[in-house]
């Protein structure tokens, strides 16, 4: 949806796959993540959970460390580039 309005509105658009590591398989969703992009030739990043320093230590739910270590991922690869908007697809609804 993004790529089709990417001209239209001006977008720069940098596709990123935040890796938890949770599941024996998840680096096959990071490799059909970066053949995606490269589909729709966008620069992509892919964050592994393993490789993100969080400052402050989480005590509450898996869940919960994963969406402040996508939030961390995000907004530094957001900083790096001078985004000024984040756009998630990480749930089918």
């Amino acid at each position: 949806l993004l790529k089709q309005r990417e001209a239209p509105l001006q977008l720069k658009l940098i596709a990123v796959h935040i890796d938890h590591e949770w599941r024996s398989n998840s680096a096959q969703d990071a490799q059909f993540c970066q053949e995606f992009a490269a589909s729709l030739s966008l620069p992509f990043h892919c964050i592994k959970a393993s490789e993100v320093k969080l400052s402050k230590k989480y005590n509450g739910s898996k869940e919960e460390m994963g969406r402040a270590l996508r939030r961390h991922a995000l907004e530094s690869i957001a900083q790096k580039h001078n985004a000024n908007a984040i756009a998630l697809a990480h749930h089918a609804d």
